[in-house]
């Protein structure tokens, strides 16, 4: 069952690792097509700035939880390269633990800032689109990235071979 839950989080990061490369593709295009429109056409848009804007704050929190899951937020690896196995393994756990608690805190705190949005019904500037559903992805993002710390926590409490047999440091 546990393992079960691990390996849906695991999907879960996966999928929205993938849906942030696409954000990134459109936010290309997007610029792209700002600047075409800016310096051939000398027909500046003005709603280019906002989007831009939203979807790098989309890309940023929905690929934090894949990020850790592959390794690429700053971790230990000088420090857990440099003791046992054994001792690197509990510092993984602690360090999985701790990023875990970490980010279930700041989900719990930046709730606030969605919820405040939501009832003032607030609008971004230059074309007044809403700014609640974005300001989701802060909590939602922090709180995915929390439940992919606590699974790698798990992981590598329940398959500690897989750790020590792969050499792995700090993720």
């Amino acid at each position: 069952m546990l393992k079960a839950v691990i390996a849906g989080i695991n999907k879960i990061s996966d999928f929205l690792g993938l849906v942030s490369g696409i954000l990134i593709c459109a936010l290309a295009c997007l610029l792209i097509y700002d600047v075409f429109m800016r310096f051939l056409f000398n027909a500046p848009v003005d709603w280019p700035l906002d989007i831009t804007q939203l979807l790098q704050a989309a890309v940023a929190f929905l690929a934090a939880a894949y990020v850790l899951k592959v390794g690429g937020h700053v971790n230990m690896s000088a420090l857990v390269s440099n003791v046992s196995p054994r001792w690197g393994l509990r510092l993984s756990i602690v360090g999985a633990a701790v990023t875990c608690l970490t980010s279930g805190w700041m989900a719990i705190l930046s709730w606030s800032l969605f919820t405040k949005s939501l009832a003032i019904s607030e609008q971004s500037f230059g074309i007044e689109i809403p700014l609640a559903p974005w300001k989701f992805l802060v909590p939602f993002g922090f709180g995915l990235m929390c439940l992919q710390a606590l699974a790698m926590a798990l992981n590598l409490w329940m398959n500690p071979d897989e750790f020590m047999r792969e050499g792995k440091e700090g993720h």
